[in-house]
């Protein structure tokens, strides 16, 4: 999420990473990208041992996603401090989106996948 981060004075900017966009929505519209329930479930070897540029382009877009509004800062907070607290859950990450995400995992994912089939998000200021 912050490796286009730029700093101006007291100003934060935070762009959309343009390779990991246009990957995601070339995969996305040739059907290619794997489910997002698949996705945020995997464990860690499977997520390094599969294909690193859908999952770390995925990774980059579900946080800045998350970071676009309100409701998701508030569930990221929620679930870094879970993990802060419990590093060895057992919750899969889907459940974890279902008892959490308002809506649930299917809310979080519609709306994960209309706003990726969207033009570049804008840049996220503070």
């Amino acid at each position: 999420y912050f490796e286009q981060l730029s700093v101006s004075g007291q100003a934060r900017r935070i762009s959309p990473v343009d390779y990991h966009w246009a990957h995601l929505q070339k995969r996305q519209q040739r059907r290619q990208l794997m489910s997002l329930q698949e996705y945020v479930n995997l464990k860690p070897q499977q997520w390094y041992g599969g294909n690193l540029k859908d999952n770390y382009g995925m990774a980059w877009s579900l946080v800045y996603f998350l970071m676009t509004d309100p409701q998701g800062k508030r569930f990221l907070k929620e679930m870094m401090n879970d993990m802060a607290q419990d590093y060895c859950w057992s919750t899969s990450g889907s459940e974890y989106f279902d008892a959490h995400y308002p809506g649930g995992f299917v809310a979080f994912e519609a709306g994960w996948k209309a706003w990726l089939s969207k033009s570049l998000p804008e840049a996220h200021r503070y």
